[in-house]
């Protein structure tokens, strides 16, 4: 890529809802129009559009219940400061993750991640299959948490805007690459968050496709995207299957992760 090409800066089109993907960097958008490029990039999240491009149906084998959901929520770090029976949840806390465990039945957990804004998530036995929000999942929260400390139920209370959704297991897809399409985050790998390592992997994957794709030449965009999949596929796999059980069971995965043990090459 010349100088000039570094130095164009990136359009942004807000509001440009994708219908189609194909194999030859074409996008088709909801009002019609189509745009051509050297790769198309999807990262477009755990229901993408672009990723029916790269897989047929039966290679996106159907997800499985994990027999658990997750409560989602946020609250702002100052909202917590200012009351009395939360502050010392924020105090001195504001660049950690916290955890709150219920010891007797370890399925249960709670992470919040502590900054301007805390992002509740409880991980909780469910066979519930839809999403549930509002003001139904926030009493649902509250029954499913009725036994734990005061601080935390406190927290709940000031929840707005509280979501549960169903945590569905879902296998390493065979290809994240087709034609000009790439396939990054969870648009090639969805995974449990009980290892928080979701976003982690699409930070890595964007940085691998970044390093691979600095001064290209056209004649090289394959070969690249080929080496994107060579280096990332193997590791995140076995990411993919560990996300799937908690610490210390490992082993129930162990026999699945062999197959995606690096060769020659791999990150």
């Amino acid at each position: 890529m010349s100088e000039q090409g570094l130095s164009q800066p990136v359009t942004l089109k807000l509001g440009s809802q994708v219908t189609e993907a194909h194999p030859d960097g074409t996008i088709i958008l909801q009002d019609g129009s189509r745009y051509t490029a050297d790769i198309v990039v999807g990262a477009d999240g755990l229901r993408s559009v672009i990723r029916d491009a790269v897989l047929s149906e039966d290679d996106q084998a159907k997800p499985v219940h994990s027999s658990q959901a997750a409560f989602r929520f946020l609250v702002d770090t100052s909202t917590l400061r200012s009351d009395p029976t939360l502050a010392s949840l924020a105090d001195d806390n504001t660049d950690r993750l916290s955890l709150f465990a219920d010891t007797s039945e370890t399925i249960r957990e709670r992470h919040v991640i502590c900054g301007e804004v805390q992002n509740f998530v409880g991980i909780h036995p469910s066979l519930e299959v839809g999403n549930q929000e509002g003001d139904d999942a926030k009493a649902a929260m509250m029954a499913e948490f009725s036994h734990y400390d005061k601080k935390i139920l406190r927290l709940f209370e000031l929840a707005e805007n509280v979501k549960r959704w169903p945590l569905y297991i879902h296998d390493p897809y065979p290809t994240w690459v087709k034609g000009r399409i790439v396939l990054v985050g969870d648009a090639a790998h969805p995974m449990l968050p009980y290892g928080g390592q979701g976003a982690m992997m699409a930070i890595e994957d964007g940085g691998i496709l970044g390093s691979l794709f600095t001064n290209v030449l056209p004649n090289q965009i394959d070969e690249r995207l080929s080496k994107y999949q060579q280096l990332r596929k193997n590791r995140v796999s076995r990411i993919q299957l560990l996300s799937q059980v908690r610490a210390g069971r490992e082993n129930e995965v162990d026999p699945r992760i062999s197959q995606y043990a690096d060769g020659s090459t791999g990150c």
